[in-house]
């Protein structure tokens, strides 16, 4: 008898609970999967009257609501290993601005993937170039690269002198969440 109540006492005490608690957790799980995925960011756009950034696909400003990760890119350009090289890179591309976008975005694209996302999480991105009118002629690489993803974040363009090798002409920084 003694020891029937010893297990009906270990049951309550020990494994109701811990049965509980794993159906908590497993609540908790699933709510937060749920709120994971690509399509769950909530975006509402701020902008002006007579918006300019419309045009360039691009809010002036949004609130972004649904969001349980940040991923923060450190300055993106199109540079590749190379061995050789002064400090183990090398330029892609030297002088095409056109090309070193479009191998940036890819290097962006190939980034937000690893992480579980894609263009679609994306909250801003600001763009560093030496060359500012090269950039602005060539503005439709990134147009036609984040439309497909159907959003319009907010960004920053600034033109600077000089950026970490001087055959980079672009380098971009990207901010992202799901």
């Amino acid at each position: 008898m003694k020891t029937s109540r010893r297990i009906q006492k270990a049951l309550y005490l020990y494994i109701i609970p811990l049965i509980i608690l794993f159906l908590i957790i497993g609540v908790c799980y699933n709510q937060i999967s749920k709120n994971s995925g690509f399509d769950d960011l909530k975006r509402e756009s701020i902008n002006p009257p007579n918006d300019w950034g419309a045009q360039y696909n691009m809010d002036q400003a949004q609130v972004v609501k649904g969001i349980t990760q940040i991923m923060h890119f450190s300055g993106q350009a199109s540079l590749d290993t190379n061995p050789k090289a002064k400090y183990g890179l090398s330029v892609s591309y030297v002088g095409d601005i056109r090309k070193q976008m479009e191998h940036t975005f890819g290097k962006i694209d190939g980034l937000l993937l690893q992480a579980g996302m894609s263009k679609k999480n994306i909250l801003h991105i600001r763009f560093y170039t030496v060359d500012m009118q090269g950039f602005l002629e060539n503005y439709d690489v990134y147009s036609d690269w984040i439309k497909p993803a159907g959003i319009k974040p907010p960004q920053s363009l600034l033109g600077v002198e000089e950026l970490a090798l001087p055959e980079m002409l672009v380098e971009i920084e990207v901010t992202a969440g799901k």
